[in-house]
C-alpha cells in the first residue's frame, strides 16, 4: 500500500514535504503559544522580568508604551507591559499556527485532488479496456461504488490522514 501511495505521489513529493514542514511549524507555533502564559506568571506571581530571548526588543517596545490607566508604580507598569506583550504574542502565535494550518490543508487538498483525478483517469481507461464479457459478469453499480469509494478513501487519506499521522507523532 505504501509503495502504491508513494508511486501515486510522484510529481508531488516537494509539495508533500512542504505540507509536512508546515505541519511541524504549526505544531511549533502551538507549543510556543504556552510561552506567553509563562511570561505572565513570571511577571505577576514571581515578580521578575520574563526572559523572552530574541523577542526582547519587542518587549522593550511594550514597556515604553504609556498606558491610559498609568500608575506611578514602576513594577505595576512593567507588569502591565508584560501582560499586554504576552497577550499580543499569544494572538500572534495563534494567527501563525492558524495560517500554517490553513496553508497546509489547502496544499494537502490540492495534492489529494490531483492524485484522485489521475487515479480516476487511469481506472476509467483500465475499465474501458476490459472485455465485454467481463462487464457482463459484474454489476455496474458495484463497480462504480468500488471505484468511487476506494478513490475517495485514498483522497481522505492524503488530505487528512497522512499529515495528521505525522502531526500526531509530534504533538
Amino acid at each position: 500500500m505504501i509503495k502504491f501511495l508513494l508511486g501515486q505521489l510522484r510529481g508531488h513529493r516537494v509539495a508533500v514535504v512542504t505540507a509536512i514542514t508546515m505541519t511541524l511549524l504549526q505544531v511549533g507555533a502551538d507549543v510556543l503559544g504556552a510561552l506567553p502564559i509563562k511570561w505572565v506568571l513570571d511577571a505577576v506571581v514571581d515578580h521578575r522580568d520574563p526572559e523572552v530571548g530574541p523577542l526582547d526588543p519587542l518587549l522593550e517596545l511594550f514597556q515604553g508604551i504609556r498606558f491610559a490607566a498609568g500608575t506611578g508604580d514602576q513594577h505595576a507598569r512593567a507588569t502591565l507591559a508584560v501582560v499586554t506583550f504576552a497577550a499580543f504574542m499569544y494572538v500572534a502565535f495563534g494567527v501563525l499556527g492558524s495560517a500554517l494550518s490553513y496553508a497546509q490543508m489547502r496544499l494537502a487538498t490540492s495534492i489529494s485532488q490531483s492524485v484522485s483525478a489521475r487515479l480516476r483517469t487511469t481506472l476509467f481507461a483500465r475499465i474501458e479496456s476490459l472485455p465485454l464479457d467481463w462487464h457482463a459478469r459484474h454489476r455496474t453499480g458495484d463497480l462504480i461504488q468500488r471505484v468511487t469509494g476506494n478513490i475517495t478513501d485514498i483522497e481522505k487519506l492524503l488530505t487528512d490522514g497522512l499529515v495528521d499521522l505525522l502531526a500526531g507523532r509530534w504533538r
